[in-house]
């Protein structure tokens, strides 16, 4: 009886694949792991941007699918230089990319961005 058994359920695996490749279904390796960037920009100890994001992304047969809004997190932090929050700082999330983007003024009349941006280490 253990033998029969053994040989239908061999049997039902063999047709299932065969199935399977003449659809052209192929299973999927999928998993979940953490992405992350920083940008930090630094002149002194008092002068400095710091934008960073992190958020799950899928990844499907080693290649990059999305990035799981849900868990996007930003930041933006930054002293001795001049930036609007409600206008220099944008934190976006969509399902091809996240970014933490800040425009930043130096009192000594330069500007720049501080960008980080996800998909980082899975691109």
């Amino acid at each position: 009886m253990r033998g029969l058994l053994v040989g239908v359920l061999l049997l039902n695996s063999f047709f299932l694949s065969l199935v399977a490749a003449a659809n052209g279904i192929t299973p999927l390796s999928c998993w979940y792991p953490w992405d992350y960037d920083t940008d930090v920009r630094q002149w002194s100890d008092n002068e400095w941007v710091w934008a960073g994001v992190r958020g799950q992304v899928e990844i499907c047969d080693g290649q990059f699918q999305r990035v799981l809004t849900d868990t996007v997190k930003h930041t933006a932090y930054w002293k001795g230089v001049n930036v609007d929050p409600s206008k220099d700082v944008i934190r976006r999330a969509y399902p091809e990319y996240a970014v933490t983007q800040i425009h930043y003024r130096r009192t000594n009349g330069d500007e720049g961005y501080a960008t980080a941006y996800i998909p980082n280490l899975y691109r």
